[in-house]
C-alpha cells in the first residue's frame, strides 16, 4: 500500500496544508512546534477514525480539534492492491458528526464501507495497526495483541477455536469471573444459621409471653370485676349523700326563706310604728291649725269693723259683715277638723290591725325557723358528695378494659407471629440446604472451568512452543545488525523481550531506554512482516531514534532503507542529528 497525497484542512494547527508522498521514504524534518505529532495522527485517524471526545485514555478528538476554527479534517489519495483511492473525512464533536467518503479514482464512484477502511486494506485492527506500524512519539514500546498473537504464532492456520483461542480464554476467564460473583459466601451461611438461631429463639419467646398475656389477661378479668362492684357500691353510696345533701339544701332554703319573711315582717311592724307616730303628729297640727284660724278670723273682722267705721262711718254694717265672715270661715275649719279627725281614725285602725296579724306571723314563723334549725342540726355533717372517687374508679376500669382488649389483640398477634416464624424456620432451613446444594454446584463449576483452562493454556504452550525458535532466529538476525555490548535478547512465548544474562532471565525494561528502544523497533519491524500479510502498511517513525547513539543510529537507518524497499515509511523528526 502506498500513500500518493493529502490534504488537510483544518486538524490541530494543521491548516490547508497538501503533502506529496515519494512511494518509500518520506522525511519530514521540522522544528518543534510545527506539527509533526499531528501529521501523523492525522494519517492514522484517516483510516481508523478517532475515538469520541470524551475517551480520557485516547482524548485526540478533543486535542486536535482546529485551533482555528473550520472543517475539522481533510482528505488522502493512496494506491493499493485493490486500486487507486481517496478517503476525505471530516470530524465533528462527537463520532455522529463525523462524514466519511471513499471514492475509486478508477472508476470515480463512492464505495461503501462496512468497516473501517484501515481494517478493510490492511486486516488488522486499529489496534493492532498502532502497536506495529505506528510509531507513537510518547510510547513505541512493543506490545501484542489477540489479533498479533494468532498471525504471530500461526493460530489462523488452525481451527477456529484454536484461532480464536483468546476468545475462549477470556471467555471461560469471564465466566469464573461471573460465576465467583453467584458464589455462595460462607458468611451467609453463616448468616442463615444466626437468622434461624434468632427466629428460634424469637418463637420460644412469643411462646412464654403468648402464656404470659394468657395469665395476665385472666388477672384482668378479675381485677375488671372487683371494679365493677366498687363502681357500683361508690354510685350507690354517692346517690345516697346527693339525696340527704340535696334534703339539706332544700331545708336551709327553708330556713333562709323564713328569716327573710321575719326580717321583713320586723321592718314592716318599725314602719307601723313610725305611721302611728305621724299621724299623732298630724292631730296635734291640726288643732293647733284650727286655733290659729279661729284668731286670725277675729283680727279679719275687727279690721273690717274699723274700716267700715272709717269709710261708712257706722260699726252696725262692719259688724255684720265681719260676723259673716268669720262664721264662714270658722265653718270652713270646723268641717275640715272633722273629716281629718275621721281620716286619721281610720287609718290607725288599720294600722292596729296589721301590726297585730304580724305579731301572729311573726310567732309562727319563729316557731317554724326554730324547727328547721333544729332538723339541720341533724344535718350537720352532710357535705357535697366528692365525685372524683367515683370519676377515678370508672377511669381505672376503662384503662384496665383497654389493657385487657390490648392484650388480648397481643395474644392475635403473638399467634400469628408464632405461626410466621415456623413458617420462616423451615424457609431458612430449606435456604440452608440449598445453600449446600448451590456450594457444591459451584465448586463443580469451577472445578470444570478450571480443568478447561487448564488444558487450553497447556494446549497454546504446545503449539507456542513450535513457533519460539523461529520468532527467535529471526528477531535474532534483526538484533545482529546492533551493538548490544555482547547482551543477548531472547523473545518467549508471550512475546516478551527477555535479557537472558550469566545471572539468569530478566525483563528488557531494566536495560537502558535506547536499547528499549531499538528492541521494540526490531519486535515491530518483525511483526510488521508477519501480521500484514494482506497488504503491506505504510510507517510512521515519530522522532523514533531519539535516544540512540551514533553507531546504533547508523544502524537502524540502514535498516529502514532497507525496509523502504518494501514498505513506505513516513519518518518524522526535529533535530537535524536525527535525520536519515
Amino acid at each position: 500500500m502506498r500513500l500518493i497525497k493529502l490534504h488537510i484542512e483544518n486538524f490541530g494547527k494543521l491548516r490547508d496544508f497538501d503533502y506529496a508522498f515519494d512511494s518509500k521514504t518520506n522525511q519530514i524534518f521540522q522544528e518543534n512546534g510545527w506539527g509533526k505529532t499531528t501529521f501523523s495522527v492525522f494519517l492514522k485517524a484517516m483510516f481508523f477514525g478517532m475515538a469520541p471526545s470524551r475517551d480520557s485514555v485516547k482524548n485526540e478528538r478533543k486535542k486536535y480539534m482546529p485551533w482555528q476554527g473550520g472543517n475539522y479534517g481533510g482528505f488522502v489519495e493512496f494506491e493499493s492492491n485493490y486500486g487507486k483511492y481517496r478517503v476525505t473525512r471530516f470530524f465533528g464533536r462527537t463520532p455522529e458528526g463525523d462524514s466519511l467518503e471513499l471514492l475509486n479514482l478508477q472508476t470515480n464512484k463512492k464505495e461503501e464501507l462496512d468497516c473501517e477502511i484501515g481494517e478493510k486494506i490492511f486486516g488488522v485492527s486499529k489496534d493492532t495497526f498502532e502497536k506495529t506500524a505506528f510509531f507513537s512519539q510518547l510510547n513505541f514500546t512493543s506490545s501484542i495483541n489477540e489479533q498479533i498473537s494468532a498471525n504471530v504464532l500461526g493460530l489462523d492456520k488452525f481451527q477456529y477455536d484454536l484461532a480464536n483461542f483468546n476468545t475462549a480464554i477470556d471467555n471461560i476467564k469471564k465466566k469464573e469471573k461471573d460465576l465467583k460473583k453467584e458464589k455462595p459466601q460462607n458468611n451467609e451461611l453463616a448468616e442463615l444459621k444466626r437468622e434461624l438461631k434468632d427466629e428460634q429463639t424469637n418463637v420460644l419467646n412469643n411462646e412464654n409471653q403468648l402464656q404470659e398475656t394468657k395469665d395476665n389477661i385472666v388477672n384482668l378479668d378479675k381485677e375488671i370485676l372487683i371494679l365493677n362492684n366498687e363502681v357500683q357500691i361508690k354510685e350507690e353510696e354517692l346517690r345516697i349523700q346527693e339525696d340527704k345533701y340535696n334534703q339539706k339544701v332544700e331545708l336551709s332554703n327553708e330556713y333562709t326563706n323564713i328569716n327573710e319573711q321575719l326580717n321583713k315582717l320586723y321592718i314592716e311592724q318599725e314602719n307601723i310604728k313610725n305611721q302611728e307616730q305621724s299621724l299623732s303628729k298630724s292631730k296635734l297640727f291640726n288643732q293647733n291649725f284650727l286655733y290659729g284660724g279661729i284668731g286670725f278670723l277675729l283680727v279679719v273682722g275687727l279690721l273690717i269693723i274699723l274700716y267700715c267705721i272709717k269709710v261708712f262711718n257706722t260699726i252696725v254694717f262692719g259688724s255684720l259683715l265681719a260676723g259673716c265672715v268669720v262664721l264662714a270661715c270658722f265653718i270652713v275649719l270646723k268641717l275640715y277638723k272633722s273629716k281629718s279627725k275621721l281620716g286619721n281614725k281610720e287609718k290607725i285602725i288599720d294600722l292596729h290591725k296589721t301590726n297585730e296579724l304580724n305579731k301572729k306571723k311573726i310567732e309562727n314563723l319563729k316557731l317554724s325557723a326554730e324547727s328547721l334549725k333544729k332538723t339541720l342540726a341533724s344535718y350537720e355533717g352532710i357535705a357535697l358528695p366528692n365525685k372524683d372517687v367515683i370519676v377515678d374508679l370508672k377511669e381505672k376500669l376503662i384503662f384496665t378494659k383497654s389493657n385487657l382488649q390490648n392484650l388480648k389483640n397481643n395474644i392475635e398477634r403473638l399467634n400469628e407471629d408464632i405461626d410466621n416464624g415456623y413458617e420462616k424456620i423451615e424457609a431458612l432451613k430449606e435456604k440452608i440446604e440449598n445453600f449446600d446444594n448451590l456450594q457444591k454446584e459451584f465448586e463443580h463449576k469451577m472445578d470444570i472451568l478450571d480443568s478447561t483452562l487448564k488444558f487450553l493454556l497447556l494446549a497454546k504452550e504446545n503449539v507456542s512452543q513450535r513457533f519460539v525458535q523461529p520468532i527467535n532466529n529471526a528477531m535474532q538476525k534483526l538484533f545482529d545488525k546492533f551493538n548490544f555490548e555482547n547482551k543477548k535478547f531472547i523473545i518467549d512465548a508471550n512475546f516478551n523481550i527477555l535479557e537472558d544474562s550469566m545471572t539468569g532471565v530478566r525483563e528488557f525494561e531494566y536495560s537502558s531506554q535506547g536499547y528499549k528502544d531499538l528492541l521494540s523497533f526490531c519486535m515491530r519491524f518483525y511483526l510488521i512482516k508477519e501480521i500484514f500479510k494482506k497488504e503491506l502498511p505504510f510507517i510512521v517513525l515519530d522522532d523514533t531514534f531519539v535516544n540512540l547513539d551514533d553507531n546504533n543510529f547508523k544502524s537502524a537507518n540502514e535498516l529502514v532503507q532497507e525496509f523502504a524497499e518494501e514498505i513506505q515509511i513516513i519518518y518524522i523528526c526535529a533535530n537535524s542529528r536525527s535525520k536519515i
